[in-house]
């Protein structure tokens, strides 16, 4: 984890699903002074205990991986903005709903 979270996560709605599955899609990711950008990153599992879990990350952006089935529960997220002129990132934690399409808009700082 960062020693502090850094942009920020919105979930913006949820939504039912034909495969009634729990999913995790991209609605957007943008910098506050340029707009929408591409976005790259992991999503960590969080315990109960608030430990991130060890084994595989989730590998989650704009491009390849911007619709994906996970397990519902609590993630810490790490998204790095791409085609900007200095490094930009989006930290935090998020509660993913059960059994819905989970809609999240990301702003890199």
């Amino acid at each position: 984890k960062t020693a502090r979270d850094y942009g920020s996560l919105a979930f913006v709605k949820t939504a039912k699903n034909p495969s009634g599955k729990t999913r995790l899609k991209f609605n957007e990711c943008k910098h506050p002074r340029i707009g929408k950008i591409r976005c790259e990153g992991y999503l960590y599992e969080v315990s109960p205990e608030g430990w991130l879990v060890k084994g595989d990350t989730i590998h989650f952006g704009t491009r390849h991986y911007s619709d994906i089935v996970i397990p519902a529960g609590q993630y810490y997220i790490k998204i790095k903005g791409e085609d900007v002129g200095k490094k930009v990132y989006a930290t935090g934690t998020i509660e993913i709903s059960p059994f819905v399409t989970n809609y999240i808009n990301v702003t890199v700082q």
